[in-house]
């Protein structure tokens, strides 16, 4: 099976673009509410 442009190049492109922004959006009380809240984070990265 051959990977279309799409698939290869696109989608890969897409994800890092919506990660990056997801990364930049993120502020110090985000990180302090994980430090307060463990079990939310656990369960999440566990599924």
């Amino acid at each position: 099976m051959e990977a279309s442009f799409l698939s290869a190049v696109v989608l890969p492109i897409a994800l890092a673009i919506i990660m990056l922004g997801m990364g930049l959006s993120l502020v110090p009380e985000d990180f302090q509410r994980v430090k307060k809240y463990p079990k939310a984070v656990s369960i999440g990265l566990i599924s």
